[in-house]
């Protein structure tokens, strides 16, 4: 393997019966549709981030994407490092079966590919959690824009190399 490339996973997290809660498996669902190499991998796993756990074997680079609510205009586009989202103050509400910090916490516990890998969250402030709605429009906009951002960082322009 090129020293330029590592073991990737890139996780939408949410739930797509619920509008912009989706916006994570709408973003993996694209994401699929590119032809990405063998050392990265594309997971849904819903609501429960802890799904991750039967993938993250030998992944150097976790990359998860949801929607979070961080009281900004909706599809305001979030950064977070493994450090931030693990000292994340106060408590997390969340729609997910574990929130994800918890999940996060649990994990950099009980799982040592998840302590060496480095940890990545983008999220995207939702504006409507209603059953059975589409994307809005300003947090389909956004996840066009990670889906762009995620396809130039990694990929470098007629290869297959990850770009760091």
């Amino acid at each position: 393997m090129d020293n330029m490339q590592k073991n990737i996973i890139i996780v939408g997290l949410g739930n797509p019966l619920m509008g912009d809660d989706g916006v994570g498996i709408f973003i993996i669902n694209k994401l699929e549709e590119f032809p990405f190499p063998p050392h990265i991998k594309i997971v849904d796993c819903g609501t429960d981030v802890l799904k991750i756990l039967s993938h993250i074997e030998g992944q150097e680079w976790i990359l998860l994407i949801d929607a979070i609510e961080g009281k900004h205009p909706t599809g305001t586009i979030y950064r977070f490092s493994k450090e931030e989202l693990l000292n994340f103050p106060g408590e997390s509400k969340s729609a997910h079966l574990i929130s994800v910090i918890d999940s996060l916490r649990l994990l950099e516990k009980l799982n040592s590919d998840f302590r060496k890998a480095v940890v990545e969250m983008i999220g995207i402030q939702p504006g409507k959690i209603e059953v059975n709605t589409p994307l809005s429009p300003p947090v389909e906009k956004a996840a066009r824009e990670v889906i762009r951002e995620i396809k130039d960082r990694y990929f470098t322009p007629g290869s297959t190399k990850m770009v760091p």
